[in-house]
C-alpha cells in the first residue's frame, strides 16, 4: 500500500467502475500489480447513486466499512480515498 503520488509519475493506468449492484469492475487485474508500481486510477461512477473508492490493506478497508456505517453520508476526498457522484469521473494516484 502506497501513498498519493502525481499522475506524472505513474506507471500504469487502471479504469475502474464502481456501479449501483456495489460491484467494482477493473479494466486489469490487480493481482499483476509489483510493489512499487505507481497506478493513476481512473474511477467512473456508472451507477445513479454516490459511491467511493478506497486504496488500502484489508484492515484499512475494513475499518473503513465500519466507519462507513456509522457516518453513511460521508464524503472523502483524502489521499487514498474518492466519492464520485453518478456518471462523474475521478482519478486518483
Amino acid at each position: 500500500m502506497g501513498k498519493p503520488a502525481q499522475p506524472s509519475v505513474a506507471d500504469r493506468v487502471i479504469k475502474v467502475g464502481l456501479t449501483d449492484e456495489m460491484k467494482i469492475n477493473f479494466s486489469e487485474e490487480l493481482a499483476t500489480i509489483k510493489s512499487g508500481t505507481t497506478i493513476e486510477f481512473i474511477v467512473t461512477n456508472e451507477g445513479k447513486i454516490a459511491h467511493e473508492f478506497s486504496i488500502g490493506n484489508e484492515a484499512e478497508q475494513r475499518e473503513h466499512a465500519e466507519m462507513m456505517r456509522r457516518m453513511p453520508s460521508m464524503v472523502h476526498a483524502d489521499g487514498n480515498t474518492l466519492t464520485v457522484e453518478p456518471g462523474m469521473t475521478k482519478f486518483l494516484t
